[in-house]
């Protein structure tokens, strides 16, 4: 009762301060709590309240239109602040008679508990003790009846089942070691043989001929072998490896899909990049022009030149140059270490190459080549990545498709059939490159010398003269330990 009345005076004291706030910090004062609903019965501090909220709401609508200086204005201000420091007035008097009430209240508080503490103590020092005594006697009733129980279910329980005879090994134990040892001989078998037939389903790549024939219909120019090591021009460093033969072998075949002297201007192209590109067009210039034929390769890559990097030639001005007017012919032409073998470069990389290939100023650059020279090589930028060797195919005789062994996708091959089809791409041949030739080919055919063969051994220069076996090299490691 008395924690209850000391509840309610806190209650009260918390509104007073709600209330000097609110007067203190807001002006509107038609919001404001009445005493009234929480339980605060002062009938003066309601009245003053009232009359507050009155005077605003009076100096919100009458004088709202007044001048600040009014009279009346000013009357009203005045009354409001009288009001206000009345309301202020009776909540210091309410506040200073609840702080003694609530004084008194703590005082009571007091008093009752010294008094019925020593009288609960004793009888909370009982009580506990009881339940003690009460929880003890119910475990031990609990434990004294399983006790019973256990002792009745072991005197009648008594097996249903009799062994009769003891379990013995019958036959050879399991498990088999000779049906474990197939069995895994099979699965070690199965999971390379599975996992190779998985790569060759899923490979995309362009892995032999049939994969090319099979998506795109074009003649078979010759194929180029693995390069072994870093030789770019390979017709003039090493003229007796089975790579120079290759060339000379798409030098024939050139001939017979050019039989005419006019057809003298042969495209090279691609899918990729690093699909050999630049090297074919580095080593077939270089064909042509140790078998006496006048020859200049045209840089035509002007985003990402590579071809003078193939011919150690740098030079200042190149087709860029040409095609804007700032360099003439003679100017942009350069020689190389082949005798017969001239260079264009792509010179400086334009921002717009694409319409610098297709102007007429580089038509007029070709058809001025072909009165000078044998046959024109044009290196042009990969045809799967950028459109700028389409318009130099329009007056090509001959288009020259790279494709590398195990890096070009049939993707390409698909989008190139399509062009063909369209008309938009003519007289087009391949090369299949960096393919194993000793598998297939010797001079481009499926007769000549090939190069791990008995008839091949020693034939080409710089290059593996007869594959040594296991047995071979032991009998050899035997004998010279012997006769040491």
């Amino acid at each position: 009762m008395l924690e209850e009345e000391k509840a309610k005076y806190a209650l009260n004291q918390r509104y007073f301060e709600y209330l000097k706030k609110y007067l203190k910090e807001q002006s509107d004062y038609t919001d404001i709590v009445a005493p009234s609903s929480i339980g605060i019965a002062d009938a003066n501090l309601n009245q003053l309240l009232i009359q507050l909220a009155e005077l605003k709401m009076k100096q919100n609508t009458a004088f709202k239109t007044e001048n600040l200086q009014s009279p009346f204005r000013i009357d009203n201000e005045n009354k409001i602040n009288q009001v206000k420091k009345n309301i202020i007035e009776v909540i210091k008097n309410v506040e200073n008679s609840n702080q003694l009430l609530f004084k008194d209240i703590n005082s009571r508080i007091e008093q009752v508990t010294k008094l019925t503490s020593s009288i609960l103590d004793n009888e909370r020092k009982y009580i506990e003790l009881k339940r003690k005594y009460k929880i003890n006697e119910e475990l031990y009733n609990i434990l004294l009846k399983k006790k019973s129980e256990l002792a009745i279910t072991r005197a009648g329980n008594v097996s249903d089942t009799k062994i009769i005879d003891n379990a013995f090994v019958s036959g050879a134990p399991y498990p088999i070691a000779t049906k474990v040892y197939s069995t895994n001989i099979i699965i070690a078998l199965m999971l390379p043989l599975a996992f190779v037939l998985f790569k060759y389903i899923s490979n995309y790549r362009i892995m032999e001929k049939d994969d090319i024939t099979n998506v795109c219909n074009m003649p078979f120019l010759g194929s180029i072998g693995h390069i072994p090591d870093e030789t770019k021009m390979v017709m003039v460093n090493k003229p007796k490896s089975s790579l120079a033969e290759s060339f000379r072998s798409i030098r024939a075949n050139l001939y017979y899909f050019l039989p005419k002297p006019e057809q003298k201007v042969i495209l090279i192209t691609s899918s990729l990049s690093a699909e050999g590109k630049t090297f074919s067009s580095v080593n077939i210039s270089s064909a042509l022009a140790v078998s006496g034929k006048k020859i200049v390769l045209v840089g035509a890559d002007l985003r990402k030149p590579k071809v003078y990097l193939d011919l150690n030639t740098r030079g200042q001005l190149g087709l860029s140059n040409y095609l804007v007017n700032k360099a003439n012919l003679e100017e942009i032409t350069m020689t190389t270490e082949v005798e017969n073998f001239y260079f264009i470069s792509s010179g400086s990389i334009p921002p717009n190459p694409a319409e610098l290939i297709a102007s007429p100023r580089m038509y007029e650059l070709v058809t001025e080549l072909k009165k000078i020279y044998d046959y024109v090589v044009i290196d042009t930028p990969p045809i799967g990545l950028v459109t700028d060797a389409l318009p130099l195919m329009q007056f090509s005789d001959i288009n020259i498709y790279i494709v590398r062994h195990g890096y070009t996708q049939t993707k390409f091959l698909k989008d190139l059939n399509e062009m063909v089809q369209n008309g938009i791409v003519k007289n087009l041949v391949y090369i299949f490159n960096d393919y194993d030739i000793s598998k297939n080919y010797g001079y481009g055919y499926k007769y000549g010398y090939y190069r791990n063969s008995k008839y091949g051994n020693g034939y080409y220069e710089g290059e593996d003269v007869e594959k040594k076996g296991f047995w071979t090299s032991f009998k050899r490691l035997f004998k010279r330990k012997r006769y040491a």
